[in-house]
């Protein structure tokens, strides 16, 4: 985990990326597990893995909903599908996980695709 955050602070993103991947596997229940899934999440979307980045916010929101990480999670996904332009597979993915998007919020997301595509 240690070497991990070095690399990332060293912004060598890949040797960090190796890592965190390692500890999750071998350390599955480490107290430091919801932050290694979301730095994982955070550099494969950095990377423009958008489906590699979902899996990792995803396994993060289905372990620790309420955590701070994944909040900032769910944030990001929001950005992922509205990048896509998926107003309607965001909802949805939303939807399964017990979040509320509200009307407005949803018309304007639609707004800024249309506008941008």
């Amino acid at each position: 985990y240690e070497l991990a955050l070095t690399y990332l602070a060293d912004n060598q993103n890949e040797q960090a990326l190796t890592s965190f991947l390692q500890f999750i596997n071998e350390y599955p229940d480490n107290v430091y597990m919801n932050v290694c899934l979301s730095k994982v999440g955070l550099l494969y979307y950095n990377k423009k893995e958008d489906s590699k980045a979902l899996e990792y916010f995803d396994k993060l929101i289905m372990r620790d909903r309420k955590s701070p990480e994944a909040n900032e999670a769910i944030t990001i996904v929001k950005a992922i599908y509205k990048n896509k332009g998926d107003v309607q597979e965001m909802e949805d993915y939303l939807k399964s996980k017990g979040e509320q998007i509200a009307e407005s919020d949803l018309d304007s997301i639609t707004y800024d695709i249309a506008r941008n595509h």
